[in-house]
């Protein structure tokens, strides 16, 4: 199989340091208390990827700005392209 779709949940991601991991474009900032959702876009070798990500409500990043991201990548969930049968 050469290709396949990765699942991510929006707590599969943390901050990265500055220049490190990929960088979501922040489109908006869902607020929610303890919690934040940040909707946003990341330049990938395949082309653009919409992702959500759950951050800390109290250090939330602003519209516009630049998240730089790492995957705990013990939390990825590979599916099969075709069937959409989960494969790890």
């Amino acid at each position: 199989l050469s290709d396949l779709l990765l699942g991510l949940r929006p707590e599969a991601f943390e901050r990265a340091r500055l220049g490190d991991g990929v960088k979501l474009e922040v489109r908006a900032v869902e607020a929610l208390g303890a919690d934040a959702f940040v909707h946003g876009d990341v330049q990938l070798s395949g082309g653009m990827v919409k992702l959500i990500v759950r951050v800390d409500g109290r250090a939330a990043p602003a519209r516009g700005e630049v998240l730089p991201l790492a995957v705990h990548e013990n939390e990825a969930h590979a599916f099969h392209p075709g069937t959409g049968e989960r494969l790890a």
